[in-house]
C-alpha cells in the first residue's frame, strides 16, 4: 500500500501544469486556436459562397451589356468596327431581358439586379422609336400623295415579274432599284414596268453598282455628285402639285474593313441634305439600301441633319429589310424623307431572289 500523500495530511498539493501535448510528425503544424478543429473539419472552408458565385455570374452577363448601352447612347465608334457592330443593338435589347430574368432566377445581389434592370430599362428607350410612330411634319403637308418603292435585286437576279408586279399592285409612282444590270433592266421593260413608270433615270452596271430611278412622273437628272463605287444618283421628279422634288438613290458599300467603312462614310457625307427650316431649297428623298441601321452614329447624323425615317415614322423601324445566311435580320433599306413630308404608312415586301425586300413608302407631300 502506498504511503498517502502528504496533503492527505494538511499539506496543501503541487500544481500539475498543463496537460500534455501529443507529439507532432516532423514537418507538420499543430492546429492552434478554439476554431482549429472546425476549419480543418469543414471541405468548403475558405471559398466563396454560392451567392457569391451567383452574382459574379450576373456581374459578367451585365457588364457587357451596360458597356455596348453606353457606346449607343454616346454615339462613339464612327468610323470603327465598333460602329459596324451597333446594327446588332435590337437583338443585345432582347439579351438583357433575358440577363435581367436571369439575375432574378439567380436571386443576384441587390445592386447586380438594380443595374440589370437599368440596361433593361435603358435599352428600352434606345429600341422604342422603332415601335411608336413619329415624328410628324410641324405643318401638316396638303399636296400630293406620292407612293415610293425601293428594292435591292441582289445583281439583278431578283425575279423581274415579282417586282413588276409590286409597281402595278401598289399602284407605284416613283421606284428606286439597286445592283441594277443591263439585262435587269431590260428584263423589267419585258415585263411592262415602261407602261407603268414611263420616265427613267438609270446607271446601268455589271455587278452592284448599277442604280436606276423609274417614275410614273417626268424626270430629269440633277447635279449632284455623290462619291462611291456604286453609282447614286439624285434625279429631279415632276410632281404636279407639289414643289420641286429631288430624289436620291443610295447605295453604299457595306461598311466591313476599314476601305468599306471609309468609303461608306464617304458617301454618307456627299448625300444631299435638305433645307433648313423655313429656307430655299426642294423636297428631298432618299431612297435605297444604306447598308445602315438607325443605331449607327452616321446614320444617325444624316437624321439629325434634318430626314426622317419613314419606316420608323410608320412605327414599322423594327422590320428587317435583308438576311443572308446565319446573319440576323437587319433593316438596312431605308425611305427618309425631309421633315416637310408626311408618312402615311410603310410596306415590307418579300422579293423572290433578292436577299433584300422591298420597302414602300406612302407620303404626303407640302403643296407647291
Amino acid at each position: 500500500m502506498a504511503d498517502p500523500w502528504p496533503g492527505d495530511r494538511g499539506l496543501p498539493r503541487p500544481d500539475p501544469g498543463p496537460p500534455p501535448v501529443a507529439a507532432v510528425p516532423d514537418g507538420e503544424r499543430a492546429p492552434t486556436g478554439p476554431s482549429a478543429p472546425d476549419a480543418a473539419g469543414d471541405p468548403g472552408a475558405g471559398l466563396p459562397g454560392i451567392d457569391s458565385v451567383r452574382t459574379a455570374v450576373v456581374w459578367l452577363l451585365v457588364a457587357p451589356l451596360a458597356v455596348w448601352l453606353a457606346v449607343r447612347v454616346a454615339g462613339v465608334g464612327a468610323g470603327t468596327r465598333i460602329e459596324t457592330l451597333l446594327v446588332f443593338t435590337p437583338y443585345v435589347a432582347l439579351a438583357s431581358v433575358a440577363v435581367l430574368l436571369a439575375a432574378v432566377a439567380l436571386r443576384a445581389a441587390r445592386a447586380a439586379l438594380v443595374v440589370a434592370a437599368a440596361c433593361c430599362l435603358g435599352y428600352a428607350l434606345v429600341v422604342a422609336p422603332l415601335f411608336a410612330t413619329g415624328p410628324h411634319p410641324m405643318v401638316a403637308p396638303d399636296g400630293p400623295a406620292v407612293r415610293v418603292m425601293t428594292v435591292n435585286v441582289l445583281y439583278g437576279g431578283a425575279d423581274p415579274a415579282a417586282v413588276v408586279d409590286m409597281v402595278r399592285d401598289r399602284e407605284v409612282d416613283v421606284l428606286g432599284v439597286q445592283e441594277l444590270t443591263p439585262s435587269f433592266h431590260a428584263r423589267l421593260l419585258d415585263e411592262g414596268l415602261g407602261d407603268l413608270l414611263e420616265h427613267s433615270a438609270v446607271e446601268l452596271r455589271t455587278g452592284s453598282s448599277g442604280t436606276g430611278l423609274y417614275s410614273r412622273h417626268r424626270v430629269e437628272q440633277a447635279v449632284h455628285e455623290v462619291e462611291g463605287r456604286h453609282e447614286n444618283p439624285t434625279v429631279s421628279v415632276a410632281i404636279d402639285g407639289a414643289p420641286a422634288v429631288e430624289v436620291t438613290v443610295v447605295h453604299p458599300v457595306p461598311p466591313i474593313g476599314a476601305g468599306g467603312r471609309s468609303g461608306w462614310r464617304r458617301t454618307f457625307a456627299d448625300l444631299p441634305r435638305p433645307a433648313r427650316p423655313g429656307g430655299e431649297g426642294p423636297v428631298r428623298l432618299l431612297v435605297g439600301d444604306f447598308n445602315a441601321t438607325v443605331d449607327q452614329p452616321t446614320m444617325r447624323d444624316l437624321l439629325d441633319d434634318g430626314y426622317v425615317d419613314a419606316a420608323g415614322a410608320a412605327g414599322r423601324g423594327w422590320v428587317p429589310t435583308w438576311r443572308t445566311g446565319l446573319a440576323p435580320p437587319l433593316a438596312i433599306d431605308h425611305v427618309l424623307v425631309d421633315r416637310t413630308v408626311g408618312v402615311g404608312g410603310v410596306s415590307v415586301l418579300d422579293v423572290p431572289g433578292s436577299d433584300h425586300r422591298a420597302v414602300v413608302a406612302d407620303l404626303r407631300l407640302p403643296s407647291s
